[in-house]
């Protein structure tokens, strides 16, 4: 599989150097197309808790602490 960068660091399968680790992905159209700029040019905002917030429908994110102490 080719080598995908996600900057989500949110995300369980983000890994060391912005690697993707998902086995693979699913990225969408923004449907409400309401960015006035490319999603590129939004590196550094605040961390996603959603799929929508990222556009990759492979999003899933990583436990809170609180639901790591539970298990």
């Amino acid at each position: 599989m080719a080598r995908i960068n996600c900057e989500v660091s949110s995300c369980v399968y983000h890994a060391k150097d912005n690697v993707c680790e998902a086995e693979s992905i699913m990225v969408k159209n923004n449907p409400r197309r309401d960015y006035d700029m490319e999603i590129g040019a939004m590196a550094g905002e605040t961390q996603a808790m959603t799929s929508a917030e990222t556009m990759c429908q492979t999003f899933k994110p990583q436990p809170t602490k609180e639901k790591q102490k539970e298990s």
